[in-house]
């Protein structure tokens, strides 16, 4: 698999632009020869606010949000269901700002979509097609709550059930 092809991005979110760091950082890659499709989650920038203060600390009984969040609007709290799935606010509004914040360079492959934009217009290329959504730290905890957003939004009656992992 030494074809891999920048497909989206690399993008970046910066709650605060002028503070020149990085809050969320993500890319698309795609090789042909393995027919995949890899998203790559950057994980906590340590000296950025949102990753400690909003997207890690976010969590507990009084900060949740109803599952399925489809993500494209700012997530809004539930109160605690034990019967509905839920996740913690933080997480959401990571997968908010991954789908719908993050700013690409003017000469990416698709400057003008979001990722959220990409992933919901991603063909299937063949029956053999896959998406691994894949980060480390702070990547990695978002990492299976998108691939599960992915599974919920691309794979409904499509080419992609079955075939969108998270690692």
């Amino acid at each position: 698999g030494g074809d891999w092809q920048l497909v989206w991005g690399p993008g970046v979110y910066q709650i605060l632009p002028s503070s020149g760091k990085a809050d969320n950082t993500a890319f698309v890659v795609y090789s042909p020869s393995q027919d995949t499709y890899i998203l790559s989650i950057a994980g906590t920038n340590p000296t950025a606010f949102l990753d400690w203060l909003v997207e890690d600390f976010e969590v507990g009984p009084h900060m949740l949000v109803n599952w399925p969040y489809e993500g494209s609007q700012p997530p809004v709290t539930a109160p605690k269901n034990p019967i509905r799935p839920q996740i913690s606010l933080g997480t959401a509004k990571g997968l908010y700002f991954l789908l719908n914040r993050l700013v690409q360079a003017t000469n990416a492959p698709h400057p003008n979509l979001t990722l959220g934009q990409y992933l919901s217009q991603l063909q299937s290329k063949s029956s053999q097609s896959r998406l691994i959504v894949t980060g480390h730290s702070l990547g990695g905890a978002l990492a299976p709550t998108v691939a599960n957003w992915a599974r919920l939004t691309l794979s409904h009656g499509s080419a992609w059930q079955g075939k969108i992992y998270a690692m």
